[in-house]
């Protein structure tokens, strides 16, 4: 599987020392990633609630972000099944994420 760079940008000190109204609030700060990682735990749970053919095909397409033919290629899935895996999937995942479940 291919990596995938992060989308995170490392900040030093000195760029905040200048103008240090730049800097975000630590209290913010911690309350964005409070609510990242409780998104993120919920929606591992619900994935991890999915069958695992879909779980397979929304992971390799919507999570590492590879194109469906190459997930058809990976998997060995033909193309028309594998987008009907991620319609149900997904809509699995719709289901599992409102009812409140997680």
């Amino acid at each position: 599987m291919p990596y995938r760079q992060s989308n995170l940008t490392l900040v030093t000190h000195s760029e905040f020392s200048e103008n240090p109204d730049l800097a975000p609030s630590m209290e913010e700060s911690l309350g964005e990633i409070t609510d990242q990682t409780f998104n993120i735990n919920r929606l591992r749970k619900a994935l991890s609630s999915l069958s695992a053919d879909h779980r397979l095909v929304i992971n390799l397409h919507d999570v590492e972000g590879n194109k469906s033919s190459e997930v058809s290629e990976i998997t060995g899935i033909s193309l028309g099944t594998l987008k009907s895996r991620l319609h149900r999937g997904r809509a699995r995942m719709r289901e599992i994420l409102t009812d409140g479940t997680f």
